[in-house]
């Protein structure tokens, strides 16, 4: 009974010292962060842009020449020149340094697993089909995929032509809520990469 006693007492005189130092338990995360690659696939990223500027013209044909796509590209074909040339140089640097998802866009997102390699194959064989634009629901659909971890950065290959859903303007403010940049590379006449 007297070393019960001793015991509680021993206890009570710890907790009291952990609460005087206001020490604290803390998790972290540990794992690296996500980046998160969408590419819009609707059917307005099939359109090839004329393009004023014969500089901008013949920079877009290099790009496209070197990523071993025609030089009379698409919207989608840009795209994928800036992620697929020097043997898929962008998703190979993202994936060394963060988790690399990649998501195909239009009328939903659809995520693409498995290395750079296989996402860049994918991505070569992608066409713009998709019947609808609903680049702001894709984005919230990215984030509250990954709600538990939030990535570090969403970059979104697009012409910025929404057909259904949420806006891009609409679902920044609940990205910046989230604390979650979201970069958008524009394709399209009146846009420069």
């Amino acid at each position: 009974y007297k070393l019960l006693l001793a015991g509680l007492r021993l206890a009570i005189i710890a907790v009291a010292v952990v609460m005087l130092h206001e020490l604290s338990v803390t998790f972290e995360r540990t794992g690296l962060p996500y980046v998160v690659v969408l590419v819009d696939d609707s059917q307005s990223m099939g359109i090839r842009d004329q393009y004023d500027d014969p500089a901008w013209q013949s920079q877009a044909a290099a790009v496209l020449t070197s990523a071993g796509l025609p030089s009379e590209g698409t919207r989608l074909n840009l795209a994928k020149s800036i992620l697929l040339a020097k043997d898929a140089r962008v998703l190979r640097q993202i994936e060394e340094q963060y988790k690399l998802r990649v998501y195909f866009v239009s009328a939903a997102a659809r995520a693409q697993s498995g290395t750079a390699d296989e996402v860049a194959e994918k991505l070569g064989k992608l066409e713009p089909t998709g019947g609808h634009s609903r680049l702001g629901t894709a984005v919230r659909t990215v984030l509250n995929d990954l709600r538990g971890t939030p990535p570090s950065a969403i970059v979104l290959f697009s012409d910025g032509i929404t057909t259904d859903g949420e806006t891009l303007s609409e679902v920044a403010s609940y990205a910046a809520r989230k604390r979650v940049p979201l970069f958008t590379v524009g394709l399209g006449n009146e846009q420069h990469v």
